[in-house]
């Protein structure tokens, strides 16, 4: 089977939408989904795909049809194509906190993840950014700042995260990552794409304790997990050292 390139595009799923897909093959006795479908692990809780558009559906590629082609080639096509799709992005605010929504009328949206630069400066995002992908149409972005209060940040695009993917029809996950720049950012953009590469995402869950807070006295602060806890410790780091 051919491959019609110009019709690849890269669609995001959690690992929660996927899991019914993975029980089926694990009962039949067939391998994980990613040794059968062009797919690759994002981050933590997220597979990519890349599947075949058509005015109809979108199919789903299996590594059998690559025909001894690299799947580096279609994965950095597909991000290719779903980036040319019509988009758009917006400054929000939310309880003071400022985010990026980026959107379209399509399900590859989360393609954008791979092209972080277009909506902030990596060499300026020194923190790196909270970011999230609530729903296929949406990606989420807000850059952290010594000026927003990386805990307040987390809780407010965490709520907005939880209403989109509440709301919307086929979500994806109502978690939030840590994106820092790394090698993947330092490379010219398409060629980033055809690396095979992915963005470096970790899974923040910072929680606020506000059932024994009482007024004068700091809430409590709960970190889920381990990026959570360096997240805080790499902010708090910064904030206490001199200013030159």
């Amino acid at each position: 089977m051919t491959i019609d390139t110009r019709n690849l595009r890269i669609r995001l799923y959690s690992d929660q939408n996927l899991e019914q897909m993975a029980a089926q093959l694990r009962q039949s006795g067939m391998p994980p989904v990613e040794e059968i479908l062009l797919a690759r692990r994002l981050a933590p809780g997220l597979m990519e795909i890349v599947v075949v558009d058509s005015a109809e559906s979108a199919s789903l590629v299996n590594r059998s049809e690559l025909d001894g082609a690299a799947p580096e080639t279609f994965f950095g096509q597909a991000v290719e194509m779903s980036l040319a799709e019509q988009h758009y992005s917006l400054q929000e605010e939310f309880e003071g906190v400022k985010y990026t929504v980026v959107g379209g009328e399509h399900r590859y949206v989360s393609s954008h993840i791979h092209a972080l630069r277009r909506y902030l400066d990596p060499q300026a995002a020194s923190f790196g950014a909270l970011v999230s992908f609530p729903l296929p149409e949406y990606v989420l972005i807000h850059v952290i700042s010594e000026e927003m209060n990386v805990i307040l940040a987390a809780e407010a695009l965490a709520k907005v995260t939880a209403a989109f993917y509440n709301k919307g029809a086929k979500a994806i996950s109502p978690q939030l990552y840590w994106w820092r720049p790394s090698g993947y950012e330092a490379l010219p953009e398409r060629d980033a794409h055809a690396t095979g590469q992915v963005p470096l995402l970790e899974p923040i869950d910072i929680q606020i304790d506000y059932e024994d807070y009482k007024e004068g006295t700091a809430p409590s602060v709960i970190l889920r997990t381990q990026a959570s806890a360096d997240l805080i410790e790499r902010y708090a780091g910064a904030k206490l050292r001199p200013k030159a």
